[in-house]
């Protein structure tokens, strides 16, 4: 028995079930990992996800330049710090290569600032 349906209910909606089903199953995933995930549902293109997912990269990367530079420190220190290759950090800087959230720490650790002061801008 679905979360959607129950003896004597009406026929849930198939594309609705099928898309929390799939939530529910990215979420057990997750927490499998031992990630702790808020998911948020929306119906977009993929197009309009694939849009969304390189706008916040650029101006994540971003905001890891502005840090970096305010801080003072090339590139390469950064990467040394958080144990990544420099050609990596300069990717995931430009917004060509996502980076993992299991960074994070390593990231704001390596940049000064914590992640409130990290998100504040971006």
């Amino acid at each position: 028995m679905s979360l959607l349906s129950f003896p004597g209910a009406a026929e849930p909606d198939r594309s609705v079930g099928s898309d929390i089903n799939r939530l529910q199953a990215n979420t057990r995933r997750r927490k499998h990992l031992g990630v702790s995930t808020l998911v948020l549902f929306t119906r977009c293109s993929h197009s309009d996800q694939v849009q969304k997912s390189d706008d916040f990269q650029t101006a994540f990367g971003q905001r890891m330049r502005t840090l970096r530079e305010q801080a003072g420190l090339p590139q390469e220190e950064v990467a040394h710090r958080m144990g990544l290759s420099s050609s990596s950090y300069a990717r995931i800087e430009r917004g060509q290569q996502a980076m993992r959230t299991s960074r994070l720490p390593e990231l704001v650790d390596a940049l000064g600032v914590t992640l409130q002061q990290f998100f504040s801008e971006v």
